[in-house]
């Protein structure tokens, strides 16, 4: 992880999430969840506005990749299982 991040995402410490870090799991939990971007809540946790959006926008591009990723790996695995390929 990029130290620049790492300094943003966690307290000193190393151990624990700072604020943006705790918005951003809040915002993936909101996503994965509600199935909803998260993009333009109005709750910040006191982050800046600017920061709160770069988060949500973070969180909302991480479950959408995962999920197309997620979904082509579970088509893989059952084309090898079935033997063919499966046309969608």
């Amino acid at each position: 992880m990029p130290q620049l991040i790492h300094n943003i995402l966690y307290k000193k410490d190393i151990k624990h999430p700072s604020l943006a870090g705790t918005y951003l799991a809040a915002c993936m939990f909101y996503a994965a969840f509600y199935q909803q971007s998260p993009i333009g809540l109005p709750y910040t946790a006191d982050l800046s506005h600017a920061d709160a959006t770069i988060l949500q926008r973070v969180a909302w591009e991480t479950l959408v990749s995962y999920s197309r990723s997620n979904k082509n790996m579970k088509t893989k695995k059952a084309q090898y299982k079935l033997g063919f390929k499966l046309v969608m």
